[in-house]
């Protein structure tokens, strides 16, 4: 069975009131935890012209006042743009916040204009990830440490006796990091979780680290489920459109090399991309039953300035006609 979550970036096209569309999600959070959905992931990224979210540890604090239950994971936070001493107290408060639920995975991070904007060198930042991992390390003991030449010490603590240090990444050398100094790789290539497997093997790891968790192993990065579909991407199409070529955009000024985001020159060029999935509820617990426990439904709801109400339509339908037959499938014992 696979896990059920919400996603949220927080791109606003300009439509109706950005800060609304803040309350829509933390209103939606709130549904999702009492609905039975097992996590909430919030991403960063910085100076966009769409107003992509920019402080997820703070959007986490929010999310986890308004849950009691499921994950709050932030993913990726892109460490090296930021002073890791004030994470590392951001991290802390959020976790108090949400009673342990914290998850945060890091990140080296991508694009050129971000670095130029916090005054970092983009060729610095796989060092200045690993030095800023071992400022976490001993900053959540809560005990005095030498940091820069000074004394530093950051309390509160967080909830969790011991944050776990999570990487994300691409790149086989990003696998190789995390087998190295993570205790969990989520990997966005399946090349990237042979790379960290072999290397945790060599290292002598394997029962250090927790085993990869490749983010969205079925290719899907967004789910919407309607009783007309066709109707649905006439509304849906644009968002979706918009979003690809956007990321595409970053991408191609990093020089990676991302294939689930890719210029699309149409909507249909989006939907045969398989990225972008929209089903009637039907085709929804057939997809969702060839998944297995290491994939994800994740809902994007609010996609590309997606209408709050478009999303919210999505979720009450899947909580309606798709939720019950996967619970009855659960309970039979069938996969």
């Amino acid at each position: 069975m696979p896990r059920i979550g919400l996603r949220f970036d927080m791109r606003w096209t300009g439509e109706g009131s950005n800060a609304d569309r803040y309350r829509a999600a933390l209103d939606m959070a709130e549904w999702a935890d009492d609905h039975g959905f097992d996590y909430v992931r919030l991403n960063e990224h910085h100076a966009s012209a769409d107003s992509y979210l920019p402080s997820p540890l703070v959007m986490a604090g929010a999310v986890g006042a308004r849950t009691r239950r499921l994950a709050v994971r932030v993913t990726v936070l892109l460490l090296p743009l930021h002073d890791p001493l004030r994470v590392a107290e951001d991290v802390a408060v959020a976790d108090l916040i949400s009673g342990g639920r914290l998850e945060v995975v890091l990140g080296a991070g991508y694009s050129p204009a971000e670095f130029e904007m916090f005054g970092k060198r983009l060729e610095d930042r796989a060092g200045d990830l690993e030095s800023g991992i071992e400022v976490l390390r001993k900053a959540w003991t809560g005990e005095p440490f030498e940091y820069a030449g000074r004394q530093a010490r950051v309390t509160p603590r967080p909830a969790q006796d011991a944050m776990k240090i999570l990487l994300g990444g691409t790149t086989n050398a990003g696998a190789r990091r995390a087998a190295r100094l993570a205790d969990g790789f989520e990997p966005t290539t399946e090349q990237a979780v042979e790379v960290y497997e072999r290397e945790r093997r060599r290292l002598g790891r394997e029962n250090e680290t927790e085993p990869a968790r490749p983010v969205a192993t079925s290719g899907v990065r967004f789910l919407h489920v309607a009783e007309d579909v066709e109707k649905a991407w006439h509304l849906i199409g644009p968002h979706a459109m918009r979003e690809s070529n956007s990321y595409a955009q970053w991408v191609d000024k990093s020089r990676r090399t991302v294939a689930a985001y890719q210029h699309r020159a149409s909507i249909e060029d989006v939907r045969a991309s398989g990225t972008y999935l929209v089903v009637d509820p039907d085709q929804c617990v057939d997809y969702a039953s060839s998944l297995g426990d290491n994939d994800v439904l994740e809902f994007h709801p609010l996609m590309g300035g997606l209408d709050p109400e478009v999303g919210w339509a999505g979720l009450r339908l899947f909580a309606e006609r798709v939720q019950p037959r996967l619970r009855s499938t659960r309970r039979n014992g069938r996969s």
